[in-house]
């Protein structure tokens, strides 16, 4: 037990350590791209604003990139294929079935693919979904819909998003087509995440030494052991999430998760070294 205990000491303080190197030094290195290098990219071929055969342009803006998926959506002629995860009927997700229902009239040939835990949970009941799914140029993809034949595969998830119109046009991002991917972000939202990333985003390496073991465990058949590391993960990321945020606000509830992933970590790789296989060497 005190063995266990020294090298979870050890490996708390590494935390503490990588958790000040990430949020105090790392972002004295970060460099801002050259202002002359921005704008010779804007004045290349692609980038102009000039008319011409080919153009790409990037969209930083969230409320820009809902109205250029709107535009793109309102100008087809012949065919879109939309692919997205998370498609809900809220204000933009009612906006954008609104444009597909307008295209859909107009005979534009619509393929639409969508994951289907979405689907089921926000879009069955819509009945702006159901209008659109009702034309016959219209066809409607989801992927991997859940059913009790198939809840191994639950996990299955479909991530593409991208739009494409009369095979000319192509907008392809990470945004999903909601509220809060779509409407203007806040600076302590932007803040929130990005100091999330910083501490969370170096201990991944810890998440990948746990899965290899946990996959060990569970092959041996030694699931008790298994267990027990996954649920003192879950049990102290919540407990710790709850103490830590009295203390240190939001920042406790991020510093929960690496701090349950190394203890958890600790545990599997514990249950790894003293493995029946273990005793068969000796």
């Amino acid at each position: 037990m005190k063995k266990i205990l020294k090298r979870t000491g050890k490996v708390f303080c590494l935390f503490l350590l990588i958790v000040v190197l990430v949020n105090v030094l790392l972002p004295l290195f970060c460099r801002k791209p050259d202002e002359k290098y921005v704008e010779n990219l804007k004045k290349t071929e692609f980038t102009s604003e000039t008319a011409g055969v080919e153009r790409i342009c990037c969209i930083d803006d969230n409320e820009e990139a809902l109205l250029w998926r709107l535009r793109m959506i309102g100008t087809a002629k012949e065919s879109i294929v939309l692919s997205t995860f998370d498609l809900r009927a809220d204000d933009n997700g009612t906006k954008i079935l609104a444009a597909l229902n307008c295209a859909a009239a107009r005979g534009v040939k619509i393929q639409l693919l969508i994951d289907g835990i979405y689907q089921q949970l926000f879009l069955a009941g819509s009945s702006d979904f159901q209008a659109l799914a009702s034309y016959e140029n219209v066809e409607v993809g989801v992927y991997n819909p859940v059913t009790p034949v198939n809840l191994f595969k639950v996990n299955y998830r479909m991530h593409d998003k991208y739009l494409i119109v009369d095979e000319k046009m192509y907008l392809l991002g990470g945004r999903m087509l909601v509220n809060i991917f779509m409407n203007e972000p806040s600076e302590a939202a932007m803040a929130s995440g990005v100091q999330f990333l910083r501490i969370v985003s170096p201990f991944y390496f810890l998440v990948s030494c746990k899965l290899v073991s946990d996959g060990v465990l569970r092959g041996a058949g030694l699931m008790k052991e298994f267990m027990v590391a996954t649920f003192t993960d879950l049990i102290l990321r919540v407990g710790l999430a709850i103490g830590l945020s009295k203390v240190l606000g939001v920042t406790g509830v991020w510093c929960a998760w690496p701090i349950g992933w190394t203890i958890a970590m600790v545990l599997s790789v514990l249950f790894y070294r003293r493995g029946p296989w273990e005793k068969q060497k000796a």
